[in-house]
């Protein structure tokens, strides 16, 4: 993954063909096939970078029946089954499949929400919140950013990441987040979300005084 992130797609390969190797020989072991299944999910994220969307798109939707079909014979979901779900979302977003985006980021949610990955969770969340910021549903964007953000500060997480990526997928508004530009609306008690989703809990509030 390192080298993948260092933009050497070729020695990432290499790292991918060795650990898939090591891995198939550990078949048996109960946690080999989780572990290629992460390694799957690098591969397609690599050829997803590389800009081979119909490519990484067969790929995620090899790897989501494998991850399924695991979670069938086994009783027990993946936890990180979500994260191949955002990724074939976010190439359906790119490409203009909104609706087949959405479906991707719901189910990723749901998922990344029942293992409690607060990660994927927080990304899914933003990214359904940044389609609906697009469709001009504002309260309900503003709704659901401000979520993604509560979760991401109760997490640990830096939303500021968060935010930066779902600027790429294209937003009405300038850089600064929409919960907070469009802090004035009434949102209170905010619209259904676009997404039958269960809100994140609310972070407890600082009672101290200074």
């Amino acid at each position: 993954n390192l080298s993948r992130m260092l933009g050497d797609a070729d020695r990432a390969e290499r790292y991918i063909g060795v650990a898939l190797a090591v891995l198939a020989d550990l078949r048996d072991t109960p946690w080999a096939e989780r572990a290629a299944s992460q390694v799957l999910w690098n591969r397609a994220g690599m050829v997803k970078d590389q800009g081979d969307l119909p490519e990484a798109k067969r790929q995620l939707l090899a790897l989501i029946a494998r991850q399924r079909a695991i979670a069938e014979a086994s009783g027990s979901e993946e936890s990180y089954a979500c994260w191949p779900l955002v990724t074939l979302g976010a190439i359906e977003h790119c490409e203009g499949f909104l609706s087949v985006a959405l479906e991707h980021y719901r189910a990723s949610l749901d998922h990344a929400w029942r293992v409690g990955d607060s990660a994927c969770s927080i990304c899914a969340l933003a990214r359904i919140a940044g389609m609906a910021a697009c469709a001009g549903r504002w309260q309900e964007a503003a709704g659901l950013f401000g979520a993604a953000e509560a979760h991401s500060d109760k997490a640990g997480y830096p939303f500021a990441d968060t935010w930066n990526v779902t600027r790429t997928f294209g937003l009405p508004q300038g850089p600064t987040p929409l919960a907070l530009r469009l802090a004035h609306l009434p949102i209170s008690p905010p619209p259904p979300p676009p997404t039958l989703i269960p809100p994140p809990p609310t972070p407890p509030r600082n009672t101290s005084r200074p």
